[in-house]
């Protein structure tokens, strides 16, 4: 992927998607740079949506509603949508998954492991901030 360069004629979220680049900034430091470059206040709140802080994820994402009343978000991701988007993503990975393909007659078994995580210290960790992962692979790989 190329990198992008900030120039400070681009818009505010070209900016956004420049600094979003470097590893150590979060979305806010990236915002308080864009407020410092523009004289306009319109880097406060740029990139705030899921959709243009996350390009390529939210196009993976899925929504739908549930609880007694549908009021209740769960965001999930569905697996061949992911898997094609690491294949487009990444040439290694399609051709190795290729001939793993073709080694195995077309029949690919499926390794999922399940975790979860608490950011922060171990001893207090936040429990609103935990993280159910879902991580899978294929054997022949």
């Amino acid at each position: 992927m190329k990198r992008r360069k900030l120039r400070h004629e681009d818009d505010a979220l070209t900016q956004f998607r420049a600094l979003r680049q470097l590893p150590r900034l979060s979305q806010a430091d990236c915002r308080d740079v864009i407020q410092l470059l523009r004289d306009d206040e319109v880097g406060r709140r740029t990139g705030v949506r899921e959709h243009l802080a996350y390009p390529q994820a939210s196009k993976l994402l899925r929504k739908i509603m549930a609880g007694e009343r549908k009021d209740v978000p769960v965001h999930m991701n569905f697996l061949p949508d992911l898997l094609q988007a690491k294949v487009e993503a990444c040439p290694l990975f399609a051709r190795l998954l290729s001939d793993a393909w073709e080694r195995n007659d077309g029949q690919l078994t499926l390794v999922v492991f399940s975790d979860d995580t608490t950011p922060g210290n171990v001893l207090a960790p936040r429990q609103p901030k935990k993280s159910c992962m879902i991580h899978c692979s294929f054997l022949e790989l």
